[in-house]
């Protein structure tokens, strides 16, 4: 029987805690919401951090889901006709963490952007996802 190796560990133990953190951010900044009487500068400072938290746990919790399943992949059919090559392993994680980049620059400062770029990130995100079940299947 094999043990699961550490590169396999790794992103799902990040990707749960980054997820638990992400939870618990969310209901701090509900109950700020809700607590507040009015939405005011001091308000705002008071959810930033966990609204960051928010964002932060959610992104690195995606990552680490993505890591989790390209790495099992790559390791799982190493040996086979399926296998995926290094520079494509490489290209997937390079891309998935642009992404993750965009996406933590987008939502942090979607003040000083519009909608369009949430469609544009969107559809990048959506074809990263079909070219990984492409690649895969």
């Amino acid at each position: 029987k094999k043990d699961i190796r550490w590169s396999l560990k790794i992103p799902v133990i990040v990707s749960f805690v980054a997820h638990i953190i992400a939870i618990a951010s969310m209901i701090a900044v509900s109950s700020i919401m809700i607590t507040a009487e009015r939405w005011d500068r001091e308000t705002y400072e008071n959810a930033r951090i966990p609204y960051t938290l928010v964002l932060v746990g959610y992104v690195v919790g995606k990552v680490g889901l993505q890591t989790f399943f390209i790495l099992r992949v790559y390791q799982g059919f190493q040996k086979s006709a399926f296998a995926v090559s290094k520079c494509t392993l490489f290209v997937l994680l390079t891309s998935m963490l642009i992404i993750a980049a965009f996406w933590v620059y987008l939502l942090h400062e979607s003040t000083l952007t519009g909608g369009f770029s949430f469609l544009i990130l969107s559809a990048m995100d959506a074809v990263f996802m079909t070219c990984l079940l492409l690649i895969f299947t």
